[in-house]
């Protein structure tokens, strides 16, 4: 088992690393496409890497969200916010299940959601009622929630992360395009 782990590690980094090779790629675009089908490319890439975790992923998808086209550069932070919160999942949140959420709020945000059931399933298995117990690193963040929050900055996005009815949530909310940022 001692062997298994750091290979297991290495694994996960060197497929983290075509990923992002993948999206370095992908940034080069320039014209404008729906923001579904770069996320549906992204899913393609990862979903991999999270069956071989155990995690399932589920798509939920608002009509009203699916036609959203963003500009390449803004395409490209939104990727990797994604990208960093899936691979969150895989490497802290021992989740069987993450749900990736878009949606339309109103005429003038689009909300981005991947939410896991890690946190939920750890206190159900435990079977006692105890205080949920969040490591500071998490609560804190490291590099990856730092680099989610200057990406969303770069968006005029709010990003939040934390406890969630069913498990763990990063939620970017941003202005769709030709909206005001405020």
């Amino acid at each position: 088992r001692s062997v298994d782990e750091p290979l297991r590690d290495l694994k996960l980094t060197l497929d983290d690393c075509l990923v992002e090779l993948r999206l370095a790629l992908d940034s080069l675009e320039t014209d404008q496409r729906p923001l579904i089908e770069a996320l549906a490319e992204l899913r393609f890439r990862v979903e991999p890497s999270l069956r071989a975790a155990g995690v399932r992923l589920v798509w939920q998808l608002d009509d009203a969200a699916s036609e959203v086209e963003l500009p390449a550069a803004e395409t490209l932070h939104v990727l990797r916010i994604v990208r960093e919160a899936l691979t969150n999942v895989i490497k802290h949140a021992h989740a069987t299940v993450v749900w990736l959420r878009l949606e339309a709020r109103g005429t003038q945000r689009l909300a981005l959601a991947v939410v896991d059931n890690g946190l939920q399933q750890r206190m159900s298995e435990a079977q006692v009622d105890m205080p949920l117990f969040v490591p500071p690193s998490i609560v804190h963040g490291g590099r990856g929630l730092a680099n989610m929050q200057r990406r969303a900055a770069a968006l005029s996005a709010r990003l939040d992360s934390g406890p969630h009815p069913e498990g763990w949530a990063v939620t970017l909310e941003l202005p769709l395009p030709g909206t005001a940022a405020g």
